[in-house]
């Protein structure tokens, strides 16, 4: 039950929501802070917003889209933050540093010529370092013609 996002949605204050339902104010504080209300708390308090119990138990959109939004931030926690573009050249510059560190192995044991190595890793970086130019624009290729699409 958010019966915080109801009593804010109709402009009440805790006070006056305790006024109208019979309930005290720490009641009305109890409930807020998640502690679940009494068969008896919850008649009263459908009946102050005019509207059936189950109804009243039932979570707002609002409340749903916050619950939505915390719980993709607890488990993304950092990631969350970072957006598409980027992450997208974080794994490219994970799988450069991989295959670069590999290379220099293989070069160390076989004996292969490092200038092999050195230009695959200038051609690589330099790839690279033009995807994240382009993360730096925002948008790639694929958001750009779906966000096109999407505003005909």
């Amino acid at each position: 039950m958010d019966l915080k996002a109801r009593r804010l949605k109709e402009g009440w204050s805790q006070q006056h929501l305790a006024e109208i339902s019979g309930l005290s104010d720490r009641t009305i504080q109890r409930i807020e802070n998640g502690e679940k209300a009494s068969l008896e708390s919850t008649k009263a308090l459908s009946a102050a917003f005019n509207i059936s119990s189950a109804e009243l138990q039932t979570p707002t959109a609002c409340s749903q889209e916050n619950d939505h939004m915390s719980l993709s931030a607890k488990n993304n926690g950092f990631l969350s933050s970072i957006s598409k573009p980027w992450k997208q050249v974080a794994i490219h510059f994970g799988a450069f540093m991989f295959f670069m560190t590999w290379l220099a192995l293989l070069q160390s044991m076989l004996g292969f010529d490092s200038d092999v190595l050195g230009a695959i890793g200038i051609t690589w970086g330099s790839l690279l370092a033009l995807h994240a130019i382009k993360a730096l624009g925002g948008e790639d290729e694929n958001d750009k013609q779906a966000n096109k699409q999407n505003n005909k």
